[in-house]
């Protein structure tokens, strides 16, 4: 099976053939992965690998262009229905990538559950993975897979790094108030073998979630990296946290928990993978 997969270099994707910048030619190259030369601001190029494709995973993002979060998220919108429009009427596989940051807070979030659109930052991918679902009715079997705010592991640069980075800087590792609310979390291992079953098996119109703990408190997470990089954890208000942080406080302060019950029912998933705790106290995130 050919599956073409955006940001096939990434933390993720290691075993598809994949969109790669020149820079990172070689890395899927080496893993026997016949690299596509281009950008995501090449629609020709994602065109026509798409439609030489079986199927289509998409996961590159522009992550280093954050801080203009509503333009990337309209570009990336572009980006999944020009590849699903190549696949329509094929039938074949689309499967996009999306967050558990993007649900609606209840509880304990389902796959069920709707995005809040009313959330200006959520809403932008939310917008995109209703973008790609709709597909499902036009002959691609679209699915969305929604990653936990941590997909932890060797070389991951997400915000279990980007909050080591700050506690080694600031000297204190900070969680907002009591540290009380709670990220859902999965190893980047567990989460590839995910995109596989879901595009093998996946349903159309479906949303699916690689979530191995559906709760870790704040707190837990800032007392593991304070430990490993030898600085207090300690609180701070919920504008101290915003200071703190910046950007990265909307995650910081969400309360995320979340549920992969149906994922694991309908596909056999089975998270075998080292936990985030586990993770942080095997020095994963110690910076040296």
């Amino acid at each position: 099976m050919k599956v073409f997969v955006t940001g096939a270099s990434g933390f993720i994707a290691k075993l598809f053939l994949g969109l790669a910048r020149a820079t990172r030619v070689p890395s899927p190259k080496k893993l026997g992965a016949e690299p596509v030369r281009g950008t995501l601001d090449d629609p020709e190029i994602l065109k026509q690998a798409a439609i030489a494709s079986d199927g289509v995973i998409h996961l590159a993002f522009k992550h280093e262009e954050m801080a203009d979060y509503v333009r990337i998220c309209d570009e990336d919108r572009k980006t999944v229905t020009l590849l699903c429009e190549a696949l329509e009427g094929t039938n074949k596989p689309f499967v996009g990538t999306s967050g558990t940051l993007t649900v609606a807070h209840a509880d304990l979030a389902t796959e069920s559950d709707v995005a809040d659109f009313s959330n200006p930052v959520s809403s932008g991918r939310a917008k995109n993975d209703a973008a790609a679902l709709e597909f499902a009715s036009k002959g691609v079997r679209s699915t969305v897979i929604r990653l936990p705010p941590t997909n932890h592991g060797e070389g991951d640069h997400g915000f279990i790094y980007m909050m080591a980075a700050k506690a080694k800087e600031q000297g204190v590792s900070v969680y907002g108030d009591k540290g009380e609310n709670r990220w859902a979390a999965v190893h980047r291992n567990d989460t590839a073998k995910l995109y596989r079953l879901v595009l093998e098996n996946g349903k159309a119109g479906s949303y699916y979630h690689a979530v191995a703990e559906q709760s870790v408190t704040l707190k837990e997470i800032a007392e593991a990296l304070g430990q490993q990089l030898g600085v207090p954890a300690i609180s701070k208000t919920a504008e101290e946290t915003s200071a703190h942080f910046g950007f990265l406080s909307f995650a910081i302060m969400a309360d995320n928990a979340v549920s992969s019950e149906k994922t694991r029912k309908e596909l056999g998933w089975t998270p075998v993978q080292r936990s985030l705790l586990d993770d942080i106290k095997a020095g994963v995130y110690r910076l040296d």
